[in-house]
């Protein structure tokens, strides 16, 4: 058994693992800063509307579909939201409503810690260091299921900004 060290929180995990006990990052993905990074260069042409979705703190635009792969039977974190005032301070907990639920699993949500993810010309850059107080959505599946399910959620920030996310969870 070897040690490494988790990219996204610099916990150290066992090379076993299949995800970080601390930050929840899967073994083999991307960082989810380069997830943002990539993100940031999609939507740059948007300036107006880059810079609200980078100052919600989410990824992905609201009402777009996001994709996640999932262990079979495990409660795994799908999806984080946060909105941080310029001193990274929580402005407050984003509410999340189940609009269509998981035909094959269940969602939940609770309040947890998350890294941020701004992009370097975003005043709350400096944020990403610390986590941040977050809404942590969660999705497992039905014992032994595996294949494609889906769901949709409503974010409500607390400036009463609202999104609906898609998700497709592929289990695995």
């Amino acid at each position: 058994m070897s040690l490494s060290t988790c990219p996204d929180c610099g916990n150290p995990i066992s090379s076993e693992a299949l995800a970080c006990p601390k930050c929840g990052r899967q073994a083999g993905r991307k960082s989810s800063r380069a997830v943002a990074a990539a993100l940031a260069l999609v939507v740059g042409g948007l300036a107006l509307l880059s810079s609200y979705v980078v100052h919600k703190g989410t990824i992905g635009l609201g009402g777009a579909t996001n994709r996640r792969a999932v262990h079979s039977g495990q409660k795994e974190r799908v999806a984080f939201f946060y909105d941080l005032r310029a001193d990274c301070e929580i402005e407050g907990y984003p509410e999340i409503t189940v609009v269509r639920g998981p035909s094959q699993g269940s969602v939940s949500t609770e309040q947890g810690k998350a890294y941020p993810e701004y992009t370097r010309d975003n005043i709350r850059f400096d944020c990403d260091r610390n986590l941040a107080g977050a809404t942590l959505v969660f999705y497992e599946s039905k014992p032994r299921f595996r294949g494609s399910d889906s769901f949709t959620i409503k974010v409500r920030f607390p400036g009463s900004a609202l999104w609906t996310e898609s998700y497709i969870v592929d289990v695995l």
